[in-house]
């Protein structure tokens, strides 16, 4: 897959985006996810060496037809994992840290995530903490950053976090 990440980079980055869509859909309510590749990787798809890893994992779990790449859902959730394992941690961490806290505001990619947002939600919730993804929660960010230094112009001093 290097070799071919380093032969294809445009198509690599077809992809990447492809995955990234991805990654924001309700893949709990699906049984599988079809994620369409770039042309140069269809022809990979189609050698044997491609065929037997994917083999290794079963038909059942993972497939191609077409120019279509078929994985069970429940693998595409399980790439969130190691996420999960960390971010959650993470968050009951910082909440440590302070006082008074009534709402988690989600924001970044992570944030579009349906994955991680119901794992934020599920582990928060009870809590009794408030979660909040704004709409666009991944360019929150962004527009931040943008509104901070357009204000910073005007203010003498200010932090941003």
């Amino acid at each position: 897959m290097e070799r071919y990440a380093e032969e294809n980079k445009d198509d690599k980055l077809l992809l990447e985006r492809r995955l990234e869509l991805k990654k924001r859909e309700k893949m709990k309510d699906a049984k599988r996810v079809a994620i369409t590749l770039p042309y140069s990787l269809t022809k990979e798809t189609e050698k044997a060496d491609f065929q037997q890893n994917i083999e290794k994992f079963g038909k059942t779990m993972i497939s191609t037809r077409g120019d279509k790449l078929i994985i069970k859902s429940e693998i595409c959730i399980q790439m969130f994992d190691e996420a999960r394992q960390n971010l959650l941690p993470h968050i009951e961490k910082e909440l440590a840290k302070v006082e008074n806290i009534k709402t988690i505001v989600m924001v970044g990619g992570f944030s579009e995530s349906e994955v991680m947002k119901s794992a934020v939600k599920e582990r928060f919730k009870p809590t009794g903490l408030g979660v909040f993804i704004p709409n666009e929660s991944g360019l929150a960010v962004v527009k931040g950053t943008f509104d901070v230094h357009s204000v910073s112009r005007f203010l003498k001093h200010y932090l941003a976090l």
